[in-house]
């Protein structure tokens, strides 16, 4: 419960269909559905129908993907910026200069 980090499949070209747990990555989920590449749904019947949307229309199912990698794109500098933030922390944790 609570979900696995929907980034790693929009960087990879899906287009993301989700559970109702969400909780791990909350703001997450909420900024890719907002974005247009991530669908919730909710049980098995609801998964087939949105499994079935996407086989069926190519140009939504696209659009999720552009969507989705749009998305992660923009995201791609934030661990580095996390980073260079922590960075005079961590350096003086370690007792270096």
């Amino acid at each position: 419960k609570g979900g696995q980090n929907m980034l790693e499949p929009a960087e990879l070209g899906c287009a993301i269909l989700c559970g109702p747990h969400t909780a791990n990555f909350a703001d997450l989920s909420g900024a890719l559905a907002a974005a247009g590449g991530l669908r919730q749904v909710n049980g098995a019947n609801a998964l087939a129908e949105a499994i079935a949307d996407l086989q069926d229309n190519p140009t939504a199912r696209q659009a999720m993907i552009t969507a989705a990698e749009s998305y992660a794109a923009g995201q791609a500098g934030v661990l580095d910026q996390v980073m260079a933030t922590l960075q005079p922390s961590l350096q003086q944790a370690l007792g270096r200069p």
